[in-house]
């Protein structure tokens, strides 16, 4: 092929010797319309040649944007299981074929998006309980979904059930949770949950904390906070709803000079890299970030019709308890 242009439909259907049309099925997936034998001769040529589909035109064809819309607010996005969750959901976009418009939480920026049409459907990272954003561009007719789904309360609740067999072998009885904001989806569910799992397994006495986060908070008021906290509750062990939290209050457990796990045990969320390099490593329920991103991608582009996405992995989510010296 001259070096000069691109490669076209056109120049694969004359190496296939095939018509445009027939290219155009296989391109879109109409497998059904030609016969294997031919289908195979065009992905051949379709190799050879290198040939890349125009993307934009794909998508003016389709009246699709190609984008996908990832709403979250950067400037509070800083925990690292945030952080590892939103490249692994970029990553997962891009080998889609889709674009990425990262938008503000900004209710009219939101709003203006959906009414210019320049994604094809919003995932939301930091869902709320009833989040009305995600209603309202229901309503509207745009695709949009959270990360936390009702699919995966049941990976949650195993994560938690090993949490509480673990616990009740080490005989804890007065537990003090942190936990981020309540109106939180995720936050909502892990209370739930843990309260009713902790209830089954004789472990009642159960005190929910959610550290401040401001901008004028010092990390030795965080820490003085948790302490508080923690003598106030009598617990011996510590439940955090993030390994960030928990890390913190291995911090602020250091700082009063109390022993890990000697004096109160430490639990987390995540598994982050930095979860196993804290002295000591901390005990925490790992989250099945590569199987979250890939649901919550392949069903925002289902609901916008897109054709070919891989059904849910929902076997393949399971938060799984990784016992390490902090607990």
């Amino acid at each position: 092929m001259p070096g000069d242009r691109a490669v076209t439909i056109a120049d694969v259907a004359r190496v296939a010797n095939v018509s445009r049309a027939l290219v155009s099925f296989v391109l879109n997936g109409r497998n059904k319309d030609v016969a294997p034998a031919t289908r195979a001769r065009i992905l051949q040529a379709i190799e050879e040649l290198g040939y890349r589909p125009n993307t934009v035109a794909r998508n003016l064809a389709k009246k699709r944007a190609g984008a996908i819309g990832i709403v979250c607010d950067m400037e509070a996005y800083q925990d690292p299981l945030d952080m590892q969750f939103l490249a692994t959901i970029l990553t997962r976009v891009s080998e889609m074929g889709q674009r990425v418009m990262l938008i503000p939480t900004d209710e009219r920026q939101i709003q203006d998006v959906a009414q210019d049409h320049a994604v094809d459907g919003m995932i939301f990272l930091d869902e709320r309980v009833s989040d009305p954003r995600i209603a309202r561009l229901l309503e509207m007719g745009i695709p949009a979904v959270g990360s936390w789904g009702d699919h995966l309360d049941a990976a949650l609740q195993l994560g938690i059930e090993e949490l509480a067999l673990h616990l009740e072998s080490r005989g804890h009885q007065r537990v003090l949770c942190l936990c981020g904001p309540s109106e939180k989806l995720f936050i909502a569910k892990f209370k739930q949950i843990l309260t009713d799992t902790l209830q089954e397994h004789g472990i009642a006495d159960l005190t929910y904390y959610c550290p401040p986060d401001t901008d004028t908070d010092t990390e030795v008021e965080t820490a003085h906070a948790i302490i508080g906290e923690l003598r106030k509750s009598h617990a011996a062990v510590i439940v955090a709803s993030s390994d960030k939290l928990a890390i913190d209050a291995i911090h602020a457990l250091h700082s009063a000079r109390l022993r890990i796990p000697d004096d109160c045990a430490i639990t987390g969320f995540g598994d982050v890299p930095a979860a196993q390099w804290i002295q000591p490593p901390l005990t925490t329920i790992r989250a099945p970030i590569q199987a979250m991103a890939l649901w919550t991608v392949t069903h925002v582009l289902r609901k916008a019709e897109e054709t070919g996405m891989a059904e849910d992995r929902r076997q393949a989510m399971a938060c799984r308890l990784i016992v390490r010296r902090s607990c």
